[in-house]
Formats: C-alpha cells, structure tokens, sequence
C-alpha cells in the first residue's frame, strides 16, 4: 500500500473515532442505573440477613441504651445458636386482641388491657406491627419471678448489674413491680428492660416466641461519644423521663419514622 494510500485510510481512522457513538451515552446511563441497583440490593441483603440499624425513642434500656441512641443489630448469629441470657435484643411483641377477640397486629399484647402474666405458651399469638428492644432473661424452662422489679430464676436472684437505679416508690405496686411466679414455655422467652420501673415488657405482653426476634443489639454507632459495644453494668447518667413524649416504646428502624 502506497503512503498515500495509507494516510488516506488513517484520516479515515482519525475520523472514526471523533464521531459520536449513537449508543454511548444510553450505555453509560445503563451502567450508572445497574450500579445503583446492585448497590440498594447489596444495601437491603444487608440489612435483612446480616445487619440492620436501629434508632431508640425509649427510655425502657436506660442507662444501657439511651433515648436517641442508634445500635447496630446483628440479624445473622441467632440462625445458628439460641440467645443467651442478659442478651439484649430487638424483637416484635406479641400482637393483643383486636375489639372482635381475634389478634391485632397493630396493638401490643398488654396494651388491649390483658396482660400476660402466667400464659402457658398454648395461646395462639402473631408478631405485633413493631419493634422493641429488651433484655433476654428468662430461658426456655426456667422459672421466673420479678420481686420489687428484679429478677429471680429458679429461687435466685439475678446478678443484673446493669440495671438502672430504681425509683423510691414507698412500697407502691404498679403491677409490675411483682411478678410471677412462672415458667417460661418451650419455645419462648421472658423479656425484661433496663430500667424496670419504666418498661413495657414481658411482664405485660407475656412470653416471646423464638421466631419473634429479630436479632441481637451489639453496638452503638450514634452518638459517637456513646460508641462502642454495650456497657455490662450501668454506667449511670440522667434518669430518662417516663414522661417524656420524645420517647415511644418502639425500636424504629433507622432512617424510617
């Protein structure tokens, strides 16, 4: 080939690549579309199987978990092994019964006026529309009583130095304070709070069954100065406010309201 042939066909090249490719720019949008999909599907197997995040508007686990604090909750260990007593978890409660006697997801077992203080584990209960955290104290099997707000299993008092301070209540019962004795059915759990005084727990929604949990809190990550894993015993700090209408009983899953 002669150079000018040659050069005839390399102008001719040069040429080529300055034209636009009809098809470039619908290629880069489909890439940049796939990406962000495989991220939110990478993103949402996270948080259904592995870890999910969680935003606490309750005072019931003070002084362990505050009002406001966001945990990260482990969603993976309990496929493989049971949970262990003192394990703090985030759970749905047993749903109660609706006005036509039948289970309401959209109310806590407790909250429609029946307690379930002494269930046998044969009543027929549906996961509740929600999400609360607790600590795991009562195991299949065991028996349990609550005395001035602290736990008794099997006749012994519970080692709980994680519990937050009780209130002076001049001998006052608020039904809850004294509970029990029961014993936990095969299959379920008794699940109690932090600050026993001020918590909608067990003792109200009664025995929580296996399949009901969600998965075990084991780090706060907001606010940094309160990051790292959960303390063991209380490491004290402002009384939460029974009161407060900031704080909800429900665990909510961060990012959502």
């Amino acid at each position: 080939m002669s150079r000018r042939d040659r050069n005839r066909y390399d102008d001719l090249d040069d040429e080529a690549l300055l034209r636009d490719d009809p098809d470039e720019g619908r290629g880069t949008l489909l890439e940049v579309i796939l990406t962000i999909g495989a991220a939110l599907l990478l993103a949402f197997l996270v948080q259904q199987f592995l870890v999910k995040p969680f935003k606490i508007p309750s005072g019931s686990m003070e002084n362990t978990l505050k009002c406001g604090d966001r945990v990260l909750v482990d969603r993976l260990s309990y496929r493989f092994t049971d949970p262990h007593r003192k394990d703090v978890v985030v759970f749905n409660p047993p749903a109660g019964l609706g006005q036509d006697g039948k289970p309401d997801p959209s109310i806590v077992a407790g909250d429609d006026g029946m307690a379930r203080r002494a269930d046998d584990g044969t009543r027929k209960v549906v996961p509740a529309d929600t999400n609360y955290i607790k600590r795991v104290i009562g195991l299949p099997g065991d028996k349990v009583q609550v005395k001035n707000h602290k736990a008794y299993i099997n006749g012994k008092k519970l080692s709980e130095p994680y519990l937050h301070p009780l209130a002076k209540t001049d001998g006052i019962d608020d039904g809850l304070a004294n509970w029990g004795p029961a014993t936990v059915p095969k299959g379920t759990y008794l699940m109690l709070g932090d600050h026993r005084d001020n918590s909608a727990d067990g003792r109200r929604f009664g025995f929580l069954p296996r399949d009901f949990i969600v998965g075990k809190a084991f780090m706060v990550y907001w606010p940094l100065q309160r990051f790292g894993g959960l303390p063991d015993k209380d490491p004290g700090g402002k009384a939460a406010a029974a009161a407060d209408p900031n704080c909800l009983e429900n665990a909510i899953p961060d990012g959502q309201t």
